[in-house]
C-alpha cells in the first residue's frame, strides 16, 4: 500500500485558501497601517507648525512692546499639554526645567537661524518627539516648542493591534470558505469513492447519483455506462460459466454412471485394462469436482442470494463429515467460542473446511490440527467479534509471494500434489468467495514449528446459550 501524503487535496485546498486570505488581509493590513500613520503624522506636524507659529508671532510682539524679561513673557504663553517651550536669545536658553533639556539637533538649529521654520522628530530616551522652531521676527531669536508623540505612538500601536486581529480573523474566514468550497467540490470524488468501494465489494448495482452540474454530468454518466457494461460482462461470464456447468452435467452424470459399471467388472479387465479404468476413473472424479466448482462460483459472480441462519461454527467443525475421516487429526475448540454462532449457509460453510482439509492433506503433508478460537477482538459484554476457525498442515508452508496467488482461479501454488493426483485450481478460490460472500475473509500464514496454517475469521452474530456442542471436546492423540 502506498503511503499517503500528510496533506490531502481537501487540506492543500483549504490551506491554499486560508494563505491566500492571509496574504491579502497582511497586504491591505498594511498599506491601512502605513496609510493611517502617515496621515496622523502629517495631521500631528501640520497643527505643531501652526501652533508654534502662532506662539513665536505673540512671544516676538510681546518682545517689541514691552521691556519684560523673556523668560516671564515665555511663561506666559500656554503651551499645548504634551508640550514644551524654549526660547533661544542672544545666544542664552530660555524655558522649563531647560538646564535638563536636550540641545536641539544642529541641523534643525542652523535652519531655524536662517530664518526658516523647520521640524525634526527625534528619540530621547526611548520616547519619540517631535521639535518645531521658528525664527522671530525682528530679534535674533527662536522659538522651539517640543511635543511629545507618545500618545500618536499608543494610537499607532493600537490600530496596528487591530489591523493585525482583522487579518487573522480574515485567514479563519478564508480557511472557513475553503473547507466550504473543498466539500462542494470534492463532493462528487466522494460519491465516486464510495461507489467505487461498493463496486470492490461486489455490489455492482452501485451507480453515482445523477448530477445537473454541466461539468460533473458527463463524468457521472460515463463512469456509470463503464460500470454497467463491467456489470454485464460479468453477468454474461458468469452465466456462461453457469450454463456450461449446467451442459456438462448431463455427459458427466452418464460418464459416472459408466464408470460405476466399468468399476463393478474391474475384476474382469487386464492390467493394462485396469490401470486405463483407474486413470479415466480419476479425472471423471476430477472433471465432476470441476463442474461443481464452476457451477459454486457462477452462482456467487452473478450474485445468487443464499438462506442465511444462525450456525455454530465450533459443531460445524466437531460434526464435519469431511473432518471425520481424519480421525487422527487434533480439534480444539476455545471455550468462549463454543456457543458463537455466525450468520451462514451451513453447506457452504462446511464446504470451506472441506475444501481446507483437502487441500493441507493434497498439496501440505496432511493435517496436523484444527482450531476454533476467538478473535482478537471483544464487544463491549465481552463476546468475540469474530471467529476463526484454523486449519494447520505439516507441509513446508507457503511462500510469501504465493499467499495471494493460491486463492486466484487455477492456480496451484509452486508445490505439487502430494498424493499423486491433480486438483483443478479451484478449491481455494471457492474458499476465498464463499468466505467473502460470508462477510469474512482468509489468509495464510507460518504455523509454528513449520508448516501452514490457513485462518477463516468470520464475524460472530451472537452467543447461542442452547447451541449443542459435542462433548469432549476432541484434541490431540496421546
Amino acid at each position: 500500500m502506498k503511503r499517503r501524503g500528510r496533506w490531502g487535496l481537501r487540506g492543500r485546498l483549504t490551506a491554499s485558501f486560508a494563505l491566500g486570505a492571509l496574504l491579502l488581509s497582511a497586504a491591505l493590513a498594511a498599506a491601512s497601517f502605513t496609510a493611517t500613520r502617515s496621515y496622523l503624522l502629517s495631521q500631528r506636524e501640520t497643527s505643531a507648525v501652526d501652533r508654534t507659529l502662532a506662539q513665536g508671532q505673540t512671544l516676538a510682539d510681546g518682545l517689541r512692546s514691552t521691556g519684560a524679561e523673556p523668560g516671564d513673557l515665555l511663561d506666559g504663553l500656554r503651551a499645548a499639554p504634551d508640550a514644551r517651550l524654549l526660547l533661544h536669545l542672544d545666544g542664552r536658553w530660555y524655558g522649563a526645567d531647560v538646564g535638563e533639556v536636550q540641545p536641539v539637533p544642529a541641523q534643525l538649529g542652523r535652519e531655524v537661524e536662517a530664518g526658516h521654520a523647520s521640524r525634526q522628530r527625534v528619540e530621547v530616551a526611548g520616547s519619540h518627539q517631535l521639535i518645531v522652531g521658528v525664527p522671530l521676527e525682528g530679534r535674533n531669536a527662536q522659538l522651539y516648542e517640543v511635543f511629545s508623540l507618545d500618545e500618536l505612538d499608543g494610537t499607532l500601536r493600537r490600530t496596528s493591534r487591530a489591523l493585525a486581529l482583522i487579518a487573522l480573523l480574515t485567514t479563519a474566514v478564508g480557511a472557513a470558505v475553503g473547507w466550504a468550497t473543498s466539500r462542494r467540490l470534492l463532493r462528487p470524488l466522494s460519491d465516486v469513492i464510495t461507489t467505487s468501494r461498493s463496486i470492490a465489494d461486489g455490489r455492482l448495482s452501485a451507480r453515482l447519483p445523477d448530477s445537473r452540474d454541466p461539468d460533473v454530468a458527463p463524468f457521472v454518466e460515463s463512469f456509470n455506462a463503464m460500470t454497467q457494461a463491467l456489470q454485464d460482462r460479468i453477468d454474461r461470464d458468469a452465466r456462461f460459466a453457469a450454463d456450461v456447468s449446467h451442459e456438462l452435467r448431463s455427459p458427466l452424470t452418464t460418464l459416472s454412471a459408466a464408470l460405476s459399471v466399468l468399476r463393478g467388472r474391474r475384476d474382469e479387465l487386464g492390467g493394462r485394462g485396469r490401470a486405463a479404468l483407474d486413470l479415466l476413473g480419476n479425472e471423471v472424479d476430477r472433471f465432476a469436482v470441476l463442474v461443481q466448482d464452476l457451477l459454486e462460483i457462477s452462482r456467487l459472480d452473478a450474485g445468487h442470494p443464499f438462506d442465511r441462519e444462525p450456525v455454530g461454527l465450533a459443531r460445524l467443525v466437531l460434526t464435519s463429515p469431511s473432518l471425520a475421516r481424519l480421525p487422527d487429526v487434533a480439534v480444539e475448540v476455545d471455550a468462549s467460542v463454543a456457543g458463537v454462532t455466525v450468520a451462514g449457509d451451513k453447506r457452504r460453510l462446511e464446504r470451506v473446511l472441506a475444501n481446507l482439509l483437502q487441500n493441507a492433506v493434497r498439496y501440505g503433508g496432511g493435517v496436523t490440527a484444527v482450531r476454533v478460537t476467538p478473535g482478537p477482538d471483544t464487544r463491549p459484554d465481552g463476546t468475540p467479534t469474530c471467529v476463526l476457525v484454523a486449519v494447520e498442515d505439516s507441509g513446508p508452508g507457503v511462500p510469501p509471494e504465493d499467499r495471494d496467488r493460491i486463492f486466484e482461479r487455477f492456480s496451484r501454488g509452486s508445490g505439487g500434489d502430494r498424493d499423486g493426483t491433480r486438483g483443478v485450481g479451484l478449491g481455494l478460490a471457492l474458499v476465498r468467495d464463499l468466505v467473502a460472500a460470508h462477510g469474512g475473509e482468509v489468509w495464510v500464514e507460518d504455523r509454528p514449528g513449520g508448516g501452514a496454517r490457513f485462518v477463516v475469521a468470520l464475524p460472530a452474530l451472537g452467543v447461542d446459550q442452547d447451541e449443542p456442542v459435542p462433548q469432549p471436546v476432541r484434541t490431540a492423540p496421546p
